[in-house]
């Protein structure tokens, strides 16, 4: 499946000061609301989700607002935001690794498709794009 997306770009990242073994799971994804304002989002839980190092971030037009905590269900279909908010993900495409050097394990899917539902503050989303991710590694 082929999609011709405008939306904004969005870049992982970040120091790598991760602790030896870690666990995180992320959504992040960009769109256009139904009243046209450009919408972009990063959410994640286990790796930098508390304050002061919060990466909670929705951006409408370009304007970021923290979102508080998240949760994101086990299977990857959907991101829940604090205040109950949903986005409802449908896996397109699949990126699935398993490494085991003994020393240093990881074990990394992340799929890539389509998001729909509500962000923070009762924004509908008309179409929006992105990834969601399940991370385990011990470097």
């Amino acid at each position: 499946m082929r999609y011709v997306v405008e939306a904004a770009a969005l870049i992982d990242d970040n120091g790598g000061f991760h602790p030896r073994r870690t666990h995180w799971w992320w959504a992040a994804g960009a769109g256009t609301l139904t009243d046209g304002r450009a919408a972009a989002w990063n959410a994640v839980v286990g790796l930098n989700d508390r304050p002061p190092n919060d990466e909670n971030t929705l951006w409408i037009d370009g304007v970021p607002q923290q979102t508080g905590l998240v949760s994101i269900s086990r299977d990857l279909r959907s991101t829940t935001f604090d205040g109950g908010r949903v986005l409802s993900f449908t896996t397109d495409v699949e990126r699935l690794r398993r490494m085991n050097f003994v020393v240093l394990r990881s074990t990394y899917r992340s799929p890539f498709g389509t998001f729909s539902g509500t962000l923070p503050g009762g924004l509908e989303l008309a179409e929006g794009y992105g990834v969601m991710e399940d991370h385990s590694a011990v470097w």
